[in-house]
């Protein structure tokens, strides 16, 4: 019996190798002879490049079904034990299949615990990723120090982002950023309550576009191992989660355990001026242990060193060394303020706290800095709180 051959593929990189090995035919003064010739050379480099598409069921069956599958081909339909042969096969294979899958699913999950340091640049941006960052800006928003508004660069030519493209590349390049980047305008917004207590106003910062336009772009490239370091207890910043998410949660907890007569503690917990506090060697550490490459983290720490913000109280303006917290107005910071969080959470050791629902312990619920503790005893609730606290100093 022939064996049957494995298809083949083309490699792209020996059509280049044949391309550059084969000779032009010279032009004909016949179009069909010349239209052969070119179709001959195209058939030629076509052929030569050529290579057996790779098996991938090598990995998946082991040297002992191999050997039981060679066995049944060449044992006769007629033969007795052809039967006996066959069942085996299928057994061995089921076998091998399950195991593959069970190494997959591990080294899945390994991946998701460790991930390797990455050493190659990270790929240019284009001018299609500054454009889609500039899309999401909202209209109407103020400038920074520069008077640029994204209102103007949005109806900028290609050209312009075209620089404006090759600008950010060569940042990333030389892990550098502008020193006005680092210079920031706060006002204070007021929010209700008595007028002379700072408490009572919220700080919002004026950042230049142009920064604000190039973390959007880097926010874009690391979104996914952050949000694939993000549980389903946290649904702050995320897509497709909101407050409902969890007020529905503790709607239904306390629903059970009335029903059921089983006790409950719930504590709450608010940290005071959350984002202004956040030390930013916490933010970094983060980052790396959930799987952010390293040349964006090394650009980021560009951006918080020997930072500073101007604010204007009576008419007089002071300017504000800045070591701590993350930007206030920055596209990035509230996703920089959720890893650095996650990492306080991860410290903890809570595997026997909280309650049972699905067989899964539920000890906590988050949206952003806002912090629920779900407990069974008060003792254990206060056993978290305090380690909550500790871990967070």
């Amino acid at each position: 019996m022939k064996r049957r051959q494995p298809k083949k593929m083309i490699d792209e990189s020996a059509i280049a190798t044949n391309c550059d090995l084969t000779q032009i035919p010279p032009q004909d003064q016949n179009i069909d002879i010349f239209y052969n010739k070119i179709v001959g050379m195209l058939r030629s480099i076509q052929e030569k490049s050529l290579v057996p598409q790779p098996n991938h069921s090598q990995n998946r069956i082991s040297e002992s079904t191999r050997q039981l599958l060679t066995l049944r081909r060449e044992t006769s339909r007629s033969d007795p034990l052809f039967h006996t042969i066959s069942e085996l096969c299928r057994e061995e294979l089921a076998r091998d299949h399950q195991e593959f899958a069970k190494t997959r699913l591990v080294n899945a999950a390994m991946a998701r615990k460790k991930r390797l340091r990455r050493t190659e640049n990270p790929p240019p941006f284009l001018p299609s990723e500054i454009r889609a960052a500039l899309r999401s800006f909202p209209n109407g928003k103020s400038a920074g120090e520069d008077k640029i508004t994204a209102d103007f660069l949005k109806k900028c030519t290609d050209k312009i982002i075209l620089i404006i493209t090759h600008c950010f590349n060569l940042m990333m390049e030389k892990e550098e950023i502008p020193k006005a980047w680092k210079t920031s305008k706060t006002i204070l917004i007021f929010k209700k309550g008595d007028r002379e207590n700072l408490e009572n106003y919220r700080p919002i910062t004026i950042l230049p576009v142009l920064y604000k336009l190039f973390t959007k772009c880097i926010l874009q490239r690391i979104r996914r191992p952050l949000e694939e370091s993000q549980p389903v207890e946290q649904a702050g910043f995320r897509r497709s989660f909101s407050t409902m998410d969890h007020i529905s949660t503790i709607q239904r907890i306390l629903e059970a355990s009335r029903e059921h007569q089983i006790p409950l503690v719930l504590i709450f917990v608010d940290y005071h001026k959350a984002f202004d506090s956040v030390e930013p060697a916490a933010v970094w550490n983060s980052l790396k242990d959930q799987g952010v490459d390293q040349h964006y983290i090394k650009i980021l720490q560009k951006c918080y060193e020997e930072c500073s913000t101007n604010i204007t109280p009576f008419f007089k303006k002071v300017e504000i060394p800045i070591s701590k917290g993350v930007r206030q107005g920055d596209p990035i910071s509230p996703n920089l303020f959720s890893a650095s969080i996650e990492g306080v959470f991860r410290s903890t050791n809570w595997s026997d706290c909280g309650i049972s629902i699905d067989g899964r312990k539920l000890n906590h619920l988050r949206f952003a800095d806002d912090v629920v503790l779900i407990s069974h005893t008060p003792h254990q609730a206060s056993r978290m709180l305090k380690e909550l606290v500790q871990e967070s100093a």
